[in-house]
């Protein structure tokens, strides 16, 4: 899927419910998220057509869902493009959830942040990124020791992705089916290496085929 920067445009503003009088002023926030080179790979120098993908679709939705939130541009930008994988295999869920009607989940993406870690040892980590279902998100929230070390900013991505996509198609004219098998690449399959991705789904609740098996 190829997106103009226009088409681009038209998804963001009507995912976020940006007033018309102030459009102007949403343009100039992606400005900012330009300079600092955000999304990665889309510099491409003045005067030259960049043609955007699924990946920087999502990778400026989640940045900016971010920022709404409250963090900072740069500190957004750079939990994004650090953790894109995981907020990746998110959508992948999500996708899989509405689309693909084999599972019932909503997924949330859960960010681990601390504005304090400069004040806290070198060995702890200052930010992450987990996929949640709600059943595991719930717990998490419920008991968790480290809640005074951190904050947990959470992006619903099944309705992130199910409003993005209803833009699209009805707004920027795009034809969605076009980008599922993009998104569909991003699957990940819970192991051992995968921590951070809901642990308290059982493994037989999970996709029966997943690209690349």
């Amino acid at each position: 899927m190829q997106l103009s920067y226009s088409q681009l445009e038209v998804i963001l503003t009507a995912h976020f419910q940006i007033h018309p009088d102030k459009v102007g002023t949403f343009r100039a926030r992606l400005k900012q998220l330009q300079r600092l080179s955000f999304p990665p790979g889309v510099n491409v120098g003045r005067g030259t057509k960049m043609a955007y993908g699924a990946e920087h679709l999502f990778q400026l939705v989640t940045v900016l869902e971010l920022i709404h939130i409250g963090l900072p541009a740069a500190t957004a930008a750079t939990i994004v493009t650090k953790h894109w994988p995981h907020f990746a295999a998110a959508y992948a869920w999500a996708q899989a959830s509405i689309y693909r009607n084999q599972l019932r989940d909503r997924f949330y993406a859960r960010v681990l942040h601390s504005s304090f870690k400069e004040f806290r040892s070198e060995n702890e980590i200052s930010d992450g990124v987990y996929v949640e279902n709600k059943e595991s998100l719930l717990r998490v929230l419920d008991i968790n020791s480290s809640r005074s070390m951190y904050c947990y900013p959470v992006i619903c991505v099944s309705d992130v992705f199910q409003s993005v996509t209803e833009a699209a198609e009805k707004i920027a004219r795009v034809q969605v089916l076009s980008w599922l098998d993009e998104v569909n690449g991003w699957f990940v399959r819970r192991s051992a290496d995968t921590h951070w991705l809901f642990p308290y789904l059982p493994m037989d609740r999970v996709p029966g085929k997943i690209p690349g098996e």
